[in-house]
Formats: C-alpha cells, sequence, structure tokens
C-alpha cells in the first residue's frame, strides 16, 4: 500500500444555499434548488485549487453574496486542506450563464470583505475547463464528464 494519499482532483460536488445576502451559507438545496453549485477541485501539485460554481437562480445570486461564498468555501473547505487564499482560482457561471473570475481584494485572515470581478477569456464551458487544465488540474475523462453534467445549467441537480 502507497504510503503516501494523494488528493483526488474532483475534492468535491456540492450545492450552497445562501438566502439573502449577508447571510452565512449553508450546505443543501431546497427542492434541488441551491444558489451555488459548488465544485472544488486541486491541483496535482495538492497546494493550488480551482473553484467553480454555478449559480441555481435561488435565494441569493453568486454575485451578490460572493464574499459569503468564497469565505466559506476557503474557511471549511479549502483551508484545512490546506490551500492558501492567493493559491485559488474562483470561477462561476452567473445567472445569466456567463463564466467570469471572482477576484478577493479586500481581506483580513480568512475574511474576505471585497472581491472584484473578471470576465474570463471566453466565457463558454471550454474556457472554463482551459483555465482549470492551465491551473495544473488534471481530470480524468470520467471526471470531466461528471463535471460538465454538474455544472450544465437545468434541473439535473
Amino acid at each position: 500500500m502507497n504510503d503516501r494519499m494523494t488528493r483526488p482532483a474532483l475534492g468535491g460536488l456540492f450545492p450552497l444555499i445562501v438566502r439573502r445576502p449577508g447571510e452565512m451559507p449553508h450546505h443543501g438545496s431546497a427542492a434541488g434548488q441551491a444558489t451555488a453549485f459548488v465544485a472544488i477541485l486541486y491541483a496535482s501539485d495538492q497546494k493550488r485549487a480551482v473553484v467553480l460554481m454555478a449559480d441555481g437562480n435561488y435565494g441569493a445570486s453568486i454575485t451578490n453574496c460572493a464574499e459569503e461564498l468564497v469565505t466559506f468555501l476557503h474557511r471549511f473547505h479549502l483551508e484545512p486542506a490546506p490551500v492558501a487564499l492567493a493559491d485559488i482560482r474562483w470561477i462561476y457561471r452567473d445567472s445569466v450563464g456567463n463564466w467570469d473570475e471572482i477576484v478577493p481584494s479586500v481581506v483580513h485572515g480568512t475574511q474576505i470583505y471585497c472581491v472584484n470581478y473578471r470576465p474570463l477569456d471566453g466565457r463558454a464551458l471550454k474556457d472554463v475547463l482551459d483555465c482549470v487544465a492551465a491551473e495544473g488540474v488534471s481530470l480524468c475523462d470520467d471526471d470531466k464528464a461528471l463535471l460538465v453534467e454538474y455544472l450544465a445549467p437545468g434541473p439535473q441537480h
């Protein structure tokens, strides 16, 4: 048996709900709906990560509660891994269907107080997968198919 266990690239797929901006996110969905459908992906060096979020059009939008989502995900999922905040790329699909990036801009400790947004070079899922690969995340074909299905718009969640 291998003494050193390596973390799989696909670290988790789960929904989060934020009912109103300013509220703490919580895990779960309401009748299959969520604020964000989240995928956590780890780079092969185990020190970097990419977080993908697809807006579920329930409760607050990702854009309106980005600080809460980023703080929650970092504190409870990525910091224990351990992955530093500066080593995480935050990519999301907004409620209109465009893929953009969230960039934490005002940070104190592990609390994110302000974020900026920037568009990806391309705004399709293929462009997102290119960003994921560029960050050193290597997904097998099965995990990539699962990720694409999970992040696709629609009621499949």
